[in-house]
C-alpha cells in the first residue's frame, strides 16, 4: 500500500514537470508559521494556510482514521474547523540601486539641463555634476540591479475537508532604464560640439598639474581624462585646466567617493557625444514593475486511501497592475515604496492550484503545483508623464514545490523542501529557485519555537535566508511571529543592512 501511495506521488510530481512552464510567479512564503520555518510548509502544513501551501491537507482534517491513527502525528484529526488571519512584508535589494538614486538626486540637474547663450561658462561645479550623473547612470544600467517590495496576507475559514479564503500576494520590482546617449552638457550651444565648447568655456583654473598633485584623481586618471578631451577637440591647455577644476569640485563632494575609474571613462562618452544629444533630453526613468493579486481560494481535500489525501483550490483572482515609470533624476529611494502604486490597472482572471499529501507515522510527503491554467492579467505601461504609453501583459505562470518532513514526536517538526521550477519575480531578468529548511519545536505544546533558512539557488546575491519565528498556544487560539534576515548586507547611507528582510504576524484558531 505505502508503495503504491509513494508511486502515485511521483507520478505526479513528473508529470507536473514535463506539463508545466519552465518559470513561475516566485513563491512566496505566506504566513507566520511557514516564514518561522523558512518556507518549508509544503509537507508539515497543519492550518487553514494550506489552501496556499498544500490543499491535500484538508483531506486530512476531522478524520478520525483509526486505521491509521498512528500517522495522525500532527492532531489534525481533531481539527473541525477554524479560522486564522495573517499579514506580512518584505524588501530585497539586488545591487547598489537606491545609494545610487540618493545620489543622483543631490545633483543639480536643473543647472546641468539649462540652456544658456552661446559662450556661457560651465563651471568647474557642473563639470563634476555632469561626470558624476553619467558614472551613476552607469551603475543603474548594470543588469539585475534593483529592489523588490513585498506584502501578503491572508483570512481563512475552514469547515470539514472545506476551505474558503481571500489572500493578497503584492511584489512590486523596481529598476531603471538608462539613457546614456543624451548626456552632453547643454549650457553652452554653439559649434559642432556643445561638450566640447561647454569645456573650451569652461571657468578653469590654472594650467599644468597642480600644485600638491591632485585632490581626488590620481595622476594616470586625470591624464587619461585630458587626452580623451584632447582627441575630442579640446584645447590642450583648457583640457588640462578642466581636468584640474573638476577635480577640485570632486574632491569637494564627499558623494563622488569610489568613482575615480568610472568618471575617467566617462570622459570619453562626454567629450565624443554628438552635437544635439544634450541631458535636459535624458530620458533615464525609474522602472515600477509588478501586480498585488486579490485571491478568493474555494478548497476542498480529499483522503483517497489512508494516509493518501489529495486536493485543490479554484480560485477568483483580480489583479492591480502596477507598470509605470518616473524621472530617475531628483529621487529619493525613501518614497519608492508609497510611490510603486501610484498608478495601476485592474483585470481579473481565475486560477487552479492542486496537491497531493501522503502521511506515515513519523514522517510527511507532499507536492503541490500553483496556477496551472497560466491566468494572464493585461493593463497599462505609465509613462514619466503620467500618461498610457504602452499595454503591460503579468502573466502567473506554473509553480511546483516539493516536501518532506520527519516528526519524531507530536511536539518536534523538521521539513526540507524546494522549488521544481525556476520562478520569475517582478524584477526583470532576477529568478528565484529556493531550497527550504525548518524545524519547529512545540514546546510543551504552549510555545512553539521555530528556526529556519533558504536559499535561492537561481541567483547568488542575497545568500543565505535566516529565518526564526514564536507561537503561542492559548487553548484553541495561537498567535505567532516571523521574521527573516539574510547573511549577506549592503551599504545605504553610510550604514550596513540585510539584502533581504521580512517580518510576518498572525492569529489562528483551530476547533
Amino acid at each position: 500500500m505505502k508503495q503504491n501511495h509513494l508511486r502515485t506521488m511521483g507520478g505526479l510530481v513528473f508529470g507536473l514537470l514535463i506539463s508545466s512552464q519552465a518559470q513561475a510567479a516566485s513563491f512566496e512564503p505566506l504566513g507566520v508559521r511557514a516564514l518561522g520555518m523558512g518556507g518549508a510548509n509544503i509537507a508539515s502544513v497543519r492550518d487553514a494556510n494550506g489552501s496556499y501551501w498544500n490543499p491535500a491537507v484538508y483531506g486530512f482534517f476531522g478524520n478520525d482514521d483509526k486505521a491509521n491513527k498512528a500517522a495522525d502525528n500532527n492532531r489534525m484529526a481533531d481539527k473541525d474547523w477554524g479560522t486564522g488571519v495573517d499579514a506580512g512584508v518584505g524588501v530585497s535589494v539586488h545591487g547598489d540601486m537606491a545609494s545610487i538614486v540618493d545620489k543622483l538626486g543631490k545633483i543639480n540637474y536643473n543647472a546641468l539641463s539649462a540652456t544658456g547663450a552661446a559662450g556661457t561658462q560651465y563651471t568647474p561645479q557642473q563639470i563634476a555634476d555632469s561626470l558624476l550623473l553619467v558614472s551613476q547612470l552607469g551603475g543603474l544600467n548594470t543588469p539585475k540591479t534593483g529592489l523588490e517590495i513585498n506584502a501578503n496576507g491572508e483570512f481563512d475559514i475552514r469547515v470539514g475537508h472545506f476551505g474558503l479564503g481571500v489572500r493578497t500576494l503584492a511584489s512590486v520590482g523596481v529598476s531603471a532604464n538608462v539613457d546614456l546617449v543624451n548626456i552632453a552638457p547643454s549650457t553652452a550651444p554653439v559649434g559642432t560640439n556643445a561638450t566640447v565648447n561647454a569645456f573650451n568655456n569652461a571657468a578653469v583654473g590654472a594650467a599644468g598639474a597642480p600644485v600638491g598633485g591632485y585632490v581626488y584623481l590620481n595622476t594616470a586618471q586625470a591624464t587619461s581624462m585630458v587626452t580623451s578631451l584632447t582627441n575630442a577637440g579640446v584645447a590642450p591647455t583648457v583640457a588640462q585646466q578642466t581636468v584640474n577644476s573638476a577635480d577640485a569640485a570632486l574632491a569637494a563632494q564627499p558623494a563622488a567617493a569610489g568613482q575615480q575609474a568610472v568618471i575617467t571613462n566617462t570622459f570619453n562618452t562626454m567629450a565624443g557625444a554628438a552635437a544635439g544629444n544634450t541631458i535636459d533630453k535624458n530620458s533615464s526613468a525609474i522602472h515600477f514593475r509588478g501586480v498585488q493579486l486579490i485571491e478568493v481560494p474555494l478548497t476542498y481535500g480529499y483522503e483517497i486511501s489512508p494516509g493518501l489525501s489529495v486536493g485543490g483550490s479554484i480560485k477568483y483572482m483580480q489583479a492591480k497592475i502596477y507598470a509605470h515609470d518616473i524621472q530617475a533624476f531628483g529621487q529619493n529611494s525613501g518614497s519608492f515604496n508609497s510611490q510603486a502604486t501610484n498608478k495601476y490597472s485592474t483585470d481579473s482572471n481565475f486560477g487552479l492550484d492542486m496537491g497531493l499529501m501522503y502521511r506515515g507515522s513519523k514522517y510527511q510527503l507532499g507536492v503541490v503545483a500553483k496556477n496551472l491554467n497560466s491566468p494572464k492579467f493585461k493593463g497599462d505601461i505609465y509613462n514619466t508623464a503620467g500618461l498610457v504609453s504602452g499595454a503591460y501583459t503579468y502573466q502567473v505562470k506554473p509553480q511546483v514545490k516539493i516536501g518532506a518532513a520527519y516528526m519524531p514526536w507530536d511536539t518536534v517538526t523538521v521539513e526540507v523542501a524546494g522549488d521544481l521550477t525556476s520562478n520569475e519575480t517582478s524584477l526583470a531578468g532576477y529568478n528565484t529557485q529556493f531550497v527550504n529548511l525548518g524545524l519547529e519545536w512545540d514546546m510543551f505544546k504552549v510555545l512553539a519555537l521555530r528556526v529556519g533558512a533558504y536559499k535561492n539557488m537561481a541567483e547568488s546575491d542575497i545568500g543565505t535566508v535566516l529565518t526564526a519565528g514564536l507561537g503561542i498556544n492559548l487553548w484553541a487560539a495561537r498567535l505567532d511571529i516571523g521574521a527573516a534576515m539574510s547573511t549577506k548586507t549592503m551599504q545605504y547611507k553610510g550604514k550596513s543592512y540585510p539584502t533581504e528582510l521580512r517580518g510576518s504576524a498572525a492569529l489562528n484558531v483551530d476547533f
